[in-house]
Order: C-alpha cells, then structure tokens, then sequence
C-alpha cells in the first residue's frame, strides 16, 4: 500500500509527527487526570452515598456545613409519603493528632445496618449503638500510617477524643478531607457536646418511590432535597473546576488537530509533483486523501499507545502528592475526540489534493 511505502521510506518525518501526537495526548490525559482527581478529592463520598434523595435545611443551600436538622424534624423525613428506607447522617471537621501539620479530616456520623452504612474493604462493621469506634477511609490509613486496629485521636470543640479504627472502607474523599465513619451519637458528641437540645443530624438519606427531591419537602416544611449528584455539583468550587478542566481539555485537543493539520499540510505541499503523477495515471483524489486518512490514523494511533502507559506510569509515580486519577470513561472519550480532531485537521490537505492539477504538477516537476 502506498501509504505504508511512504511511511516507511520517510521514517525521520512521520516519527517527529508521531511525538507530537504523543506529547499532546499525554498533555490531555494528564489534564484529564488532573481534572477528575482534583473532583475525586472534592467530594466523591457525596456522589457514592447511596440514597435516591438528600434531604437538607432549606436555609442550608444544599451545603452540608450549614445544614441543621432537629430530631422531629428527622421523624418527619422518616414517614414522609415515599419513603421507605432512610438514615441520618452527621458531617463535622476534626482534627486527628497524627501528623496535624496535614490538616483536619471529615468524621461522618452514620446508623450502622442502614442505607448510610459504608461498604467494608477490611476489618469488621460497626453494631448499632457501638459508639468509640470507627471506619477509616483507605487513604486516611495510608495518609497516617495507620491500620485496622490502632486508635486515633482527634480533637474537637477544643476536646480531644480517642477512637478504635475498626474496619477500613474506600468510599472517597469528602470536601478535599479523607473522613472518618463513625456511630451518629459520636458525631453530636464531637459537634455539640453534651447539649440535649443539639440538632439531630445534619441530612437524612431517603430512597424509595421516584420524586423524592421534590415530594419530601412538599410534605416537611423547612427542607429541600437534592440526588447526590446534585449535592455534589453544589459543593463550592466543583462547577469552575470541571469547567476549567474542560476548556483546557478542548484547548488541548484544537491545539492536536492544528498541529497534526499543519504537518500534514506541509507534507502534501511537498509532494504535488507525486500526486500529480498519481492522477496522470488514474489515481483519485479519493484514492490519494484515503492513502494520507490511513497515515494520520495509524499515526495518532501509535502516539495514543504510546501516551496511555506514559500517562498511568506518571499517575502511579505523582498520586501520592498530586490528585490524578484516571477514569477509563474519560480516557475513551479523549481517545475518540483526539482521532477525531485529528481527521479533521487532515480535511485541508484533502481540500489540497483534491485541486491538484495532474499537467501542472508535472509541469512543475521539470
């Protein structure tokens, strides 16, 4: 096939085309990587739990630190018109003493055996009513060099309190924090102290019939509902932060295309004399764009296979200090949009071809 021959015979052009197809698929992957790492570390624990509604204080604006529900309230949730399964959840920043210089985390306050109760990876669950003990997020774990086992203390309201790491579970980050899970009384502990009068949670996880986000509030006055997903995108920041990771993404992908245009481009200027041979012989301009599609495909190709393992190699080495994560969904995507683009900045040269005049070209040639 000539396009294979043409490969083959100007290796030292196509490899330089090739390393930028690599180095502009790298750039994306790791943008992309950037971007759902940065989301991951945001809240992925909000859009995991595992509720078809979560119902705030309608002054909260969605916003799990402001949010209060009082215990009537609660009850309320509980036997709303739908309902048929729900929970209580508490949120509150402690500080754990291990390694303080690395911040605070999120204990979350859950019923243990309900629709708010984390999937173990290690360890054992928390009973109902056990209260001193908790489940600690694999990367809260690895963050600490701590294991299923040891105890933790954390200080809240100026108050120390000590914990029994129970069981392990690896639900994600919430709010930039690797949280704790532990009994809701432990929660209203470390949030309010001893006051009998402290609200009771602060959402309530609902499933059941479809409508929830809109029948419960219909049906308890003082709260909105939204789908984890919803509550997740309310979280301050996540919104300019995919949208940022997006637009550089389509930067990047223009940018791909642009260059992967102009190189070919160049290259088709540089062999007018042989395309015009070509067509004086019989050859389409169908013919001669489709030897030019199979290049620019198979080219990008390899600098797709060579990007990829570049990319996971760099997330392994850089997790650890830097929120990358690699989503197999958006890896394909960007796979799909790279080869795309990259075809159609591969339009022009066959616009080019397409206008070669077979006597002129070769007229040119002597």
């Amino acid at each position: 096939m000539i396009a294979f021959d043409e490969l083959w015979h100007r290796k030292g052009q196509f490899a330089l085309i090739g390393l930028i197809v690599t180095l502009v698929a790298y750039l994306v992957f790791m943008i992309n990587a950037l971007g759902a790492g940065l989301l991951e570390q945001a809240g992925s624990a909000v859009k995991r739990l595992n509720a078809d509604a979560l119902v705030f204080a309608d002054t909260a604006n969605l916003s799990l630190q402001q949010s209060e529900l009082s215990a009537q309230t609660v009850a309320a949730i509980r036997s709303a018109p739908g309902v048929e399964a729900s929970s209580a959840l508490g949120y509150v920043s402690v500080q754990p003493s291990t390694d303080p210089e690395k911040g605070p985390v999120a204990f979350l306050g859950f019923e243990p055996g309900t629709i708010s109760e984390p999937k173990l990876t290690d360890g054992r669950a928390l009973a109902p009513g056990e209260t001193g003990a908790v489940l600690a997020d694999r990367r809260f774990l690895e963050d600490r060099g701590l294991a299923v086992g040891d105890t933790v203390e954390v200080t809240s309201r100026l108050q120390p309190y000590t914990l029994e790491i129970v069981g392990e579970v690896d639900e994600g980050p919430f709010f930039f924090q690797n949280p704790l899970w532990g009994a809701i009384e432990d929660w209203r502990l470390l949030k309010y102290g001893d006051d009998p009068q402290a609200p009771a949670a602060t959402l309530v996880m609902v499933s059941g019939a479809g409508g929830l986000t809109d029948s419960v509030p219909q049906h308890v006055p003082g709260t909105e509902a939204a789908t984890p997903a919803q509550t997740f995108n309310s979280i301050p920041g996540v919104g300019p932060q995919q949208n940022t990771a997006n637009a550089i993404q389509g930067f990047g992908l223009v940018i791909g295309a642009t260059v992967i245009g102009v190189f070919f481009y160049v290259l088709t200027l540089q062999k007018v004399g042989q395309i015009g041979i070509l067509k004086a012989i019989g050859a389409s301009s169908w013919f001669v764009f489709r030897q030019l599609l199979v290049q620019v495909l198979l080219i990008s190709t390899i600098g797709l296979i060579i990007a990829l393992p570049l990319t996971v190699v760099t997330v392994d080495l850089l997790q650890a200090s830097v929120p990358l994560l690699v989503e197999p969904s958006r890896i394909v995507l960007t796979v799909v949009l790279l080869l795309g683009t990259a075809v159609v900045g591969v339009l022009f040269s066959g616009r080019r071809i397409a206008t070669v005049d077979p006597l002129i070209a070769l007229g040119q040639q002597q």
